[in-house]
């Protein structure tokens, strides 16, 4: 079973999720965790960029390209959406992972370290709920 301490930055998840456009399995990436562990941030990673969805330079901009090579859980090169990221509380996201789904994994420091710089910058993503999250670089 996971638990709490199996959840850190950069941990890759697998989730049937609740939040995504169309109800199934996405992989997402924790990006930030509150203080007391009850708000993690997530993003998600995307086969493809979708432009219906991306559909601004700015949005373009925030897409972070990950590897299959670097990443095995990886079917093909995929996309890091930094553009849009989700406040889930600590709770659901143990539920879904138990009930649903599975850690894939880990993004490596220096993926982890733009992928966060992009978070932090995207205008997408309001103030608010990164600092709920606690999301922030790591040295």
């Amino acid at each position: 079973m996971v638990s709490i301490q199996d959840l850190q930055v950069g941990t890759v998840i697998d989730i049937l999720d609740p939040l995504s456009f169309h109800d199934k399995h996405k992989y997402s990436i924790i990006v930030g965790i509150s203080d007391d562990s009850f708000f993690l941030g997530t993003v998600y990673i995307n086969s493809e960029i979708n432009p219906s969805a991306i559909n601004s330079p700015e949005l373009a901009a925030l897409q972070y390209p990950i590897y299959r090579e670097k990443y095995g859980f990886l079917l093909v090169t995929s996309y890091v959406d930094c553009s849009d990221m989700k406040d889930r509380m600590q709770h659901g996201l143990l539920q879904a992972i138990n009930d649903t789904g599975r850690i894939l994994g880990r993004i490596a420091r220096d993926d982890m370290g733009n992928i966060i710089t992009l978070v932090l910058e995207a205008e997408s993503i309001a103030d608010y709920y990164k600092k709920v999250c606690n999301v922030v670089r790591h040295v």
